[in-house]
């Protein structure tokens, strides 16, 4: 894997935090959603997003929404706890998060324009299922505000949370808090994302994407295209034409095993990526405070998961995608045969005619005057009939042939660069997600070793002061026990002095005896 220069990415002052979010004018929509805040404090750059997760059609899986606040379209920002709606109230003392309003911050945000919003990359408009659409709609609202409160449990922000976010409003508020660069290519997974706006969220019965004419033309401009994660390819030149490839002989149907080979949706669901990932399962339902359990998939082999992409694309694009290719063309040449003999047959009598007309009527011809039309009418009509069958038989393959192959070589040689592309990058986005992986791995055994040396610094210190409790009851023990000897000592001396006396006592009675 190449090296890069990258610098060190800036930590999340907050990381999927669930907070309470609704639009200023709109108190009943209010819902649940995961808050980010991501900051740099030496370059004063700052994202702020809430995250959705949703059941939406014509995706198996669960699908990630971002609505994205930049400080560029930021126009007013304040964090206070006094405008806290009886709703949002209500909802988090019902779900046990606070007990009183005054446990409640608040961060009020003001647009110049709705925010942007990062969504699967698909061709139909992006419909929740019943499962999501309460919670989606109210996502959608959020999307098309200006005004946007965000509420959060004093209980679940820290002093260092809390003074950061102040930093961001001091910041912003006096205009020196910059945008981060929005890299899309690490925000998809397999089938990419793109950023747009509410837009191309949908509701079946309210008609987000539609809109009326006076919506559109007193509210919002016109969206802008959505701009995609793609990169262009360094081995592609972009100034010239794609190259031209001469047609091979049809390849043989793909084998069984071709066809059974694992797409990239089978694959993502077997080995889960870690965010952001291609693969996506259902998650179960879960409070709103509850931490997010740990992702098991970061140990899926991922060089694995890269040749098997791989291999898959290399397998489809040199079989199925060729024959699929040649198999429309070859249909499609019957139609084109018809469609231009029919054309040709309508054409040719009234050209003929046009031109029998020109060349009679020409300057030095005997007869200047057409003859009558009823008779030029059957004569031409008796020998167009006779030979534009012939005709049109032999020339027309010779004229359509050429054609239709540089079309298809062409639309072919378009394939294979396609092809070239999309394996490019996705090499690149592998290797990005691989060096994601590789720091983040970093970063958690550099937290486990200072825990692990504060744990045995904490440790050694319990130790040394059990060691000098101990030492310092040995020490009065001893003392004692030196106390103790002492006094032993003085009563054996005192004994021998009594014994010595009562022995000179009995020396003396015996001498005066």
């Amino acid at each position: 894997m190449p090296a890069r220069n990258r610098a060190v990415p800036p930590s999340w002052l907050i990381r999927s935090r669930p907070a309470i979010a609704h639009a200023a004018n709109d108190q009943e929509s209010c819902e649940y959603f995961d808050l980010f805040v991501k900051f740099d404090k030496p370059a004063r750059q700052c994202l702020i997003g809430l995250r959705n997760v949703a059941q939406l059609e014509g995706f198996d899986t669960p699908q990630s929404l971002s609505l994205l606040f930049q400080p560029d379209n930021i126009n007013k920002i304040s964090l206070d706890s006094n405008a806290v709606s009886a709703q949002v109230t209500s909802k988090l003392i019902r779900d046990g998060a606070i007990t009183s309003a005054t446990e409640v911050v608040v961060l009020s945000i003001s647009l110049r324009s709705p925010g942007r919003v990062i969504s699967p990359i698909t061709t139909a408009p992006l419909l929740p299922k019943d499962a999501s659409r309460q919670k989606f709609s109210a996502f959608a609202v959020l999307c098309k505000a200006t005004d946007i409160r965000i509420c959060l449990a004093t209980n679940h922000v820290t002093s260092g949370q809390r003074q950061g976010v102040e930093e961001i409003v001091n910041l912003a508020q006096t205009a020196l808090l910059a945008s981060f660069p929005t890299d899309l290519r690490r925000l998809g997974g397999g089938r990419g994302v793109q950023m747009s706006d509410w837009r191309y969220l949908h509701m079946p019965q309210e008609g987000l994407v539609e809109g009326s004419a006076e919506e559109t033309a007193e509210g919002l401009p016109e969206a802008p295209p959505p701009a995609y994660s793609k990169r262009a390819p360094s081995s592609l030149a972009l100034d010239s034409p794609p190259p031209k490839r001469v047609l091979l002989e049809t390849p043989p149907p793909p084998s069984p095993t071709e066809l059974n080979t694992p797409t990239t949706q089978d694959l993502s669901t077997t080995q889960d990526l870690s965010e952001p990932s291609t693969g996506r399962r259902t998650q179960s339902p879960r409070s709103p405070f509850q931490s997010p359990p740990l992702n098991e998939s970061t140990s899926s082999p991922l060089p694995n998961y890269q040749h098997a992409i791989e291999d898959y694309i290399r397998e489809a694009c040199q079989s199925a995608v060729h024959e699929a290719v040649r198999k429309a063309v070859q249909e499609a040449m019957a139609g084109i045969h018809a469609a231009v003999s029919s054309a040709v047959r309508e054409f040719l009598p009234g050209a003929i005619h046009e031109a029998v007309k020109k060349e009679l009527t020409r300057p030095g011809m005997m007869q200047p005057q057409l003859p009558n039309e009823d008779l030029l009418n059957p004569l031409l009509a008796n020998h167009v009939d006779e030979r534009l069958e012939p005709m049109v038989d032999a020339k027309l393959p010779a004229l359509i042939q050429p054609s239709v192959e540089d079309t298809m070589n062409n639309f072919v040689g378009s394939v294979e660069d396609a092809h070239d592309a999309a394996e490019l990058q996705l090499r690149d986005n592998v290797d990005d997600m691989l060096l994601e992986i590789k720091g983040v791995s970093e970063e958690c055994i550099r937290d486990m070793n200072d825990e692990k040396q504060e744990t045995l610094d904490d440790f050694d210190e319990q130790v040394q002061e059990m060691m000098d409790n101990a030492a310092c009851a040995v020490e009065e023990k001893t003392v004692e026990q030196e106390r103790r000897l002492s006094a032993l000592q003085q009563s054996l001396k005192a004994a021998e002095q009594g014994a010595e006396g009562l022995r000179e006592d009995r020396l003396k009675r015996a001498r005066s005896v």
